[in-house]
């Protein structure tokens, strides 16, 4: 759910702070370093939960509270009363019923993993998450794979 909210946030701030091609580039961006994080933060947070618990892993998050006010700012008001997006949002039903669709295939997977290698006979916490961060691989691998 955090993750989720995360994304969100950040493609609606991004949306706030850029226009044009600028937001296009930085939207992209999202994809790419969710992908790319997913496959370090996974394999971090298993082996902090390894050491410390469930509690380790999550006391590390609130190292970026510092950079997230250092570095987001409030953009300056919109004087055109919503640019060049007012006529996508008779889209934006659209646009979440696809978003919650890609979700639950997403995240049921990577919910799952832990279950299904409990189930092979896996059961130390910063191995699931190594297999996890290694799995979660294929994103940005496949990215580039499309992309090149």
């Amino acid at each position: 759910m955090c993750d989720a909210a995360v994304i969100v946030v950040s493609a609606t701030m991004i949306g706030d702070y850029y226009r044009g091609p600028a937001r296009a580039k930085w939207l992209a961006m999202i994809s790419t370093v969710v992908s790319l994080s997913a496959a370090v933060f996974l394999g971090l947070g298993s082996l902090l939960g390894d050491a410390f618990g469930w509690r380790g892993a999550v006391a590390v998050s609130l190292l970026f509270v510092p950079a997230m006010l250092f570095f987001t700012w409030e953009p300056a008001p919109d004087a055109t009363g919503g640019g060049d997006d007012a006529p996508l949002a008779k889209y934006l039903w659209l646009t979440a019923l696809c978003t919650c669709f890609g979700a639950v295939l997403f995240y049921t997977l990577v919910l799952q993993q832990g279950l299904g290698l409990a189930a092979l006979g896996t059961l130390d916490p910063g191995r699931i998450g190594l297999l996890t961060a290694v799995a979660s691989l294929g994103n940005p691998i496949g990215k580039l794979v499309f992309v090149g």
